[in-house]
C-alpha cells in the first residue's frame, strides 16, 4: 500500500467513524415498539368488540323476558273475536260482559275492559276515570289519532295497574278505542334481571315528558354511562352500562403498521452488520502501534508528518526516510527536521446568545373581558332567537348576560326531558371564553351537570354529544351570514 492509499484509508476511517451506532440502536427499537403497540392495540380492539357484543347478546336475553308476554298481551287485543265483540260492546253496552268474559278467559291477569268511542272520548273528564285519569285519556286520545297504543305501567292506583290500548276499526277509519287493565306480574313477573349476568340492569317507563320512573334494578351504575334499549309496544326502556369499542387498528392497518416496523429492524439490523464490517480493517491497521505504546491521535500526526516530508520534490533520494522509522523517531522524542515549526492559529468561533423570550404587554383574552365590563349589560332581545340557533352581535344583542339566560332556558330543558348532561365547547374567536362561562353559569344554576371540552370543531361537539352525554350541546361559534354592515356577529 503506498503513501497515497494509506491517506485516502486514514481520511475515509474518519469519516466513517461519524456515524453514530445510537441512531441504529434508536431505529430498531423504533420499530419493535412500532409492532408491540399496534399488536396491543389490535388486541385490545378485539377484546372491546367482543366485549360490546356480549353485552348485546345479554341485553336481548334480559328484553326478551319482557317482550314474550307484551307481544302476548297485543295478539289477545288483536284478535279478530275480541275486535268483533268489543265494536258489538260499543254499541250496546249489555254487550260489555261478554266481552270482558272472553279475555278474561283467554288471560286471566285482566281484571277490566272498556271500550271507548271517538264522541265519547271527545266529552270524557279525566277526573271520572280515577287517578290516572288524564294518563288514560292521554292513551286513548292517541290511539284514536292513529298511534299505537304503548303499554303502561301506573303506580298511583293500589295495587298498582298495567294498561294497554288497541284501536277498533271499521273498514279503514278507527271508531272507539278498547282499554284494559291487568295485574302487572302478567308481564313483569318473568323479568329476572339476575339471570342477564350484567353488571348493571335498570327497567324504567319513561313516557317523553317527566322524569323515568323506575320499575326494577339489579346492581349499580356507579355513574358511569348507560345505553336504552326500548321494549317495542310499551313506555319500558332497559338500561346497561355503556359498552364503547373504538376500532383503532383494522386488519388492513395491522398488516401495515407490522410491515414497517419489519422493515425498520430489516435496515437497523443492514446498518448495524455494515457498520462493524467497516469499523474492523480500521482497528486492524492501528493494532501495531498501539501494541508500541502509542496513542492513536500520535500515530496519525506521525503518520502525516512523514508523508508530508515524502511529498517534497526537490529532496534528494538519500533524504527520503522510512515511514516506520519516522514514526519510531517521533515516539523516541527525536527532534523535528524542519528548522522553524509552523505556528498553529486557533480560530474562534463567534458565541451567539440564544434570543431573548418574548414577553407581550398585554394579554388578548384579557382585554376582550375588560372591554365587555366596560359596556352596560346587553337586555335580552327576542330577534337573536332565530329557526335553528341563537345569533346576535357582541356587545349589542349580545353578551356573558344573555349567555347565561340561554344557559338556564337549556338546563331547564334538560332536566325536564331527562337529556342531561350538557357538553359546551366554542372556537378560538375571542369572545368564545367569556360567553362559555356565562352558558356554563346558566346551566349549573338549575342543577344540571356541564361537560366542559374547550375549545373543538363543531363536529367534535356532536360526536361528545352523542358518546358520552345523552345527545344535549351548545356550541358557542360565529355567524357566517353577515347581518351588520361593519362587523360579523
Amino acid at each position: 500500500m503506498d503513501w497515497k492509499e494509506k491517506l485516502d484509508h486514514s481520511l475515509t476511517s474518519k469519516t466513517e467513524r461519524r456515524a453514530r451506532p445510537g441512531l441504529i440502536y434508536a431505529l430498531g427499537v423504533f420499530g419493535l415498539v412500532l409492532i408491540a403497540v399496534a399488536g396491543w392495540l389490535y388486541f385490545t380492539d378485539v377484546s372491546a368488540s367482543r366485549s360490546k357484543g356480549e353485552v348485546a347478546e345479554r341485553v336481548e336475553l334480559a328484553a326478551g323476558d319482557l317482550t314474550g308476554p307484551v307481544d302476548a298481551v297485543k295478539r289477545l287485543l288483536n284478535d279478530e273475536k275480541v275486535q268483533a265483540l268489543a265494536l258489538r260492546a260499543l254499541d250496546n253496552a249489555d254487550a260489555s260482559g261478554d266481552l270482558f268474559a272472553y279475555i278474561n278467559g283467554r288471560l286471566s291477569a285482566v281484571g277490566s275492559a272498556v271500550v271507548f268511542g271517538r264522541e265519547q272520548a271527545g266529552r270524557l273528564n279525566p277526573a271520572t276515570l280515577g287517578p290516572n285519569g288524564y294518563a288514560l285519556l292521554d292513551l286513548v286520545l292517541a290511539v284514536l289519532d292513529g298511534k299505537q297504543g304503548l303499554m303502561q305501567l301506573h303506580g298511583t292506583l293500589q295495587p298498582p295497574q298495567l294498561f294497554d290500548a288497541v284501536a277498533l276499526r271499521s273498514g279503514e277509519d278507527t271508531v272507539a278505542v278498547l282499554v284494559v287493565g291487568m295485574d302487572p306480574a302478567a308481564v313483569l313477573g318473568g323479568f329476572q334481571p339476575e339471570k342477564s349476568g350484567l353488571k348493571f340492569l335498570r327497567l324504567s317507563q319513561y313516557n317523553g315528558r317527566l322524569p323515568a320512573t323506575t320499575l326494577a334494578e339489579f346492581g349499580t351504575v356507579d355513574g358511569a354511562p348507560v345505553d336504552r334499549t326500548v321494549v317495542p309496544g310499551t313506555m319500558f326502556r332497559l338500561e346497561y352500562p355503556q359498552a364503547r369499542h373504538v376500532s383503532l387498528v383494522t386488519g388492513g392497518n395491522l398488516v401495515m403498521v407490522v410491515v414497517v416496523g419489519l422493515l425498520c429492524l430489516a435496515a437497523a439490523f443492514v446498518l448495524h452488520r455494515r457498520f462493524r464490517a467497516q469499523a474492523r480493517p480500521e482497528g486492524a491497521e492501528l493494532a501495531p502501534e498501539r501494541a508500541k505504546g502509542l496513542p492513536a491521535k500520535s500515530v496519525r500526526s506521525a503518520q502525516a508528518d512523514a508523508l508530508a516530508a515524502v511529498d517534497e520534490p526537490e529532496v534528494e533520494d538519500a533524504q527520503f526516510v522510512d515511514l516506520e522509522a519516522a514514526v519510531e523517531a517521533q515516539a523516541a522524542g527525536a527532534p523535528e527536521t524542519s528548522e522553524e515549526p509552523e505556528a498553529e492559529t486557533a480560530v474562534e468561533r463567534p458565541v451567539t446568545a440564544p434570543p431573548p423570550p418574548m414577553h407581550l404587554h398585554y394579554d388578548i383574552a384579557q382585554r376582550y373581558r375588560q372591554r365587555e365590563s366596560e359596556h352596560d349589560p346587553v337586555p335580552l332581545s327576542p330577534e337573536i332567537f332565530r329557526a335553528y340557533d341563537i345569533r346576535g352581535v357582541i356587545d349589542k344583542t349580545l353578551d356573558s348576560g344573555v349567555a347565561r339566560k340561554i344557559g338556564q332556558a337549556v338546563g331547564s330543558l334538560a332536566l325536564e326531558r331527562n337529556a342531561g348532561p350538557v357538553v359546551v365547547a366554542r372556537d378560538g374567536r375571542l369572545s368564545g371564553p367569556y360567553l362559555m362561562d356565562g352558558v356554563i353559569e346558566g346551566v349549573t344554576s338549575t342543577g344540571c351537570d356541564v361537560l366542559d371540552i374547550g375549545a373543538v370543531p363543531t363536529g367534535v361537539l356532536y360526536f361528545a354529544a352523542h358518546e358520552i352525554a345523552a345527545g344535549s350541546g351548545v356550541m358557542i361559534t360565529g355567524s357566517h351570514n353577515r347581518i351588520d354592515p361593519q362587523r360579523n356577529p
